[in-house]
């Protein structure tokens, strides 16, 4: 019975998913992953309060959420069980260590996301000469070929949207 026993615990041991495959680095990738993945669904969503949506969509919206998270963790091969485990294990330094890693994440996730969104720099401008030509660019009128040869540029006036503060506001 004592070998059975044995036996038994050693294949449970080995069985058991290693927890030491999960470093609070990767901890903290897979948070920030996750956060990117749940607001992406709240932006699909219509970026709504809770309040504002019928329970349907509440039920639909916390359902994609989860199936995001869970996303996250089989692209890094770790189970919810598994990851919430080691979470909760992690002694301070590790959490810091893990709140570090995500906060490296965010930072290189959002430079990323602004040099995609960074136009093009501009090149060479050309003076161009003759006959006139009208044309929009990027919402910006551009007449080439005036009488002087220079291009005028007529751009689009900016919406003037005081800010209107009550009276009560204005006084302080």
């Amino acid at each position: 019975m004592p070998r059975l026993l044995a036996a038994l615990s050693a294949a449970l041991l080995l069985s058991a998913p290693a927890l030491a495959d999960l470093d609070p680095g990767q901890v903290g990738q897979i948070k920030d992953e996750q956060k990117a993945a749940v607001a992406k669904v709240h932006a699909a969503h219509g970026n709504k309060a809770e309040k504002d949506m019928s329970p349907e969509e509440r039920t639909q919206q916390a359902q994609e959420e989860n199936q995001a998270s869970v996303g996250v963790l089989d692209k890094h091969g770790v189970s919810d069980k598994e990851f919430s485990r080691y979470t909760s294990q992690m002694d301070r330094s590790s959490q810091a260590s893990a709140k570090a890693a995500e906060k490296d994440a965010a930072e290189k996730r959002e430079a990323k996301a602004a040099e995609k969104a960074k136009p093009a720099a501009p090149g060479e401008v050309q003076i161009e000469r003759g006959e006139k030509v009208s044309s929009t660019e990027n919402g910006v009128e551009v007449e080439r070929g005036t009488p002087a040869g220079s291009a005028s540029v007529n751009a689009p006036k900016p919406s003037s949207h005081s800010s209107h503060r009550s009276k009560r506001h204005r006084r302080r």
